[in-house]
């Protein structure tokens, strides 16, 4: 899209996860949850996949898919890259899918920093949206480390200091506020909509641009 958006004069922001972008792997969370909703199988035995996880799961049901995927999104954040990507592969055999259809056409990976650099030198932004997207909430030390990595790694893809973030996945708490506010992000943005209002945290914040999420 970006040499259509360029042609256009729209402006438009990539908030980027740089581990994703670097490994070039499937991005987990994002992948996880096609892959729960378009299977043909309606049931998932997470017992198959470790046994400390155990039970099945309904897939033909909302609350079915969410309670799975929130199990394995949990599990996966203590995985390297290859390793959630080999659970991955796990997860599509099991509900039948071929996980190289979607692989080869890189319908789940994110641009490379070769990409990146180069939208960026046709002036579409690059902003923050943590290095393995990840938002622990609960070890708000990750949570810094996380935006700090991003950080040092984009900044040297777009040669600018950056200072706007997206939410991963669109999950935020307000725990995370105090850190976005020290780290100097300006807006963060998320999938839930509503108005901004003077004196809000930045970090219930949304840009007024138009942003891609990525």
């Amino acid at each position: 899209m970006a040499p259509e958006l360029v042609r256009l004069g729209l402006p438009a922001t990539i908030y980027l996860t740089s581990y994703y972008c670097e490994r070039q792997f499937p991005v987990f969370d994002v992948a996880l949850q096609f892959v729960l909703s378009q299977g043909g199988a309606k049931t998932l035995d997470l017992t198959s996949l470790d046994p400390a996880l155990g039970g099945k799961f309904r897939l033909d049901t909302v609350s079915g898919r969410d309670a799975a995927c929130d199990i394995l999104q949990g599990y996966a954040r203590r995985l390297n890259g290859q390793e959630a990507f080999d659970l991955l592969g796990q997860i599509t055999l099991q509900l039948g899918i071929h996980l190289e259809d979607m692989v080869h056409p890189r319908q789940f990976h994110l641009m490379t920093p070769a990409e990146a650099t180069e939208i960026a030198r046709q002036g579409i932004d690059i902003q923050l949206h943590t290095h393995r997207h990840r938002l622990v909430t609960d070890d708000l030390a990750v949570v810094t480390a996380e935006i700090t990595e991003n950080r040092r790694r984009l900044e040297r893809i777009a040669s600018r200091k950056l200072q706007h973030f997206c939410y991963p996945s669109g999950a935020w708490s307000p725990k995370v506020w105090p850190i976005l506010e020290r780290l100097g992000i300006v807006s963060a943005t998320t999938t839930a909509q509503g108005l901004n209002f003077p004196g809000a945290p930045a970090g219930a914040q949304s840009s007024d641009r138009r942003r891609v999420c990525a």
